[in-house]
């Protein structure tokens, strides 16, 4: 199966502490954009 990497990452010499997490997925009803089937998304704050 095709997967591809679409991850963000945090710029070189940037930091920052995770302030909250949320998960979205098809399986709880959420509506994602065609093709993708869970979405995470991490707050960091800098």
């Amino acid at each position: 199966r095709e997967v591809r990497d679409t991850s963000l990452r945090v710029p070189h010499g940037e930091s920052g502490r995770i302030i909250d997490v949320k998960v979205f997925s098809r399986e709880n009803g959420d509506e994602l954009a065609p093709g993708v089937n869970r979405l995470v998304r991490a707050y960091i704050a800098q």
